[in-house]
């Protein structure tokens, strides 16, 4: 008889906490599976996220080297040097895919013109102000026929001034 009471009592006792257990452990379970749903979720999200940054990425790299091809079509083309200067050579290396650095030269008359400039900044907008500068030199030299260097670079000034004057850009 005491060995059925002990039976008893441990069924009792033990089919409660088992049933605790297996509540526990299924509801462990559920929390994983929950917690591996969002896991993946979040992986997809991030997975498209970099798809995104990737394309844009592509495409604002495709548009820079655009630009290059632009900006070396804007600069002094070789046969300008090799019909004015016997000797010479020119080492342009932008820093980026487009500079803000510059050359340009043209002859007038008897007189050759010729610009070596650094513009404000690098990348893309120091290349926008390179294209400003080679197009106002161009419009100052040629249309202009302005020929004192002080006059040209005075002149330039002011474009450019005129141009950016919506920004905070000072030139002095």
């Amino acid at each position: 008889r005491n060995r059925r009471e002990g039976w008893i009592i441990f069924i009792i006792i033990a089919f409660p906490a088992f049933s605790i257990l297996l509540i526990l452990f299924y509801r462990q379970i559920r929390i994983n599976h929950k917690a591996r749903m969002l896991v993946k979720q979040q992986y997809e999200q991030i997975k498209q996220h970099d798809e995104i940054v990737e394309r844009h990425s592509r495409e604002i790299s495709d548009n820079l080297t655009y630009a290059g091809i632009i900006q070396s079509a804007v600069l002094s083309v070789q046969s300008v040097f090799e019909e004015n200067f016997e000797e010479h050579f020119i080492y342009f290396k932008p820093k980026r895919i487009v500079s803000g650095d510059f050359y340009w030269t043209t002859r007038k008359d008897n007189n050759i013109f010729l610009a070596v400039a650094d513009c404000t900044g690098h990348g893309v907008q120091g290349a926008f102000i390179s294209l400003l500068g080679m197009t106002f030199l161009n419009e100052i030299v040629n249309k202009m026929q302005l020929e004192y260097t002080d006059e040209i670079l005075s002149q330039l000034r002011d474009k450019l001034s005129q141009s950016l004057s919506g920004n905070d850009l000072t030139f002095e």
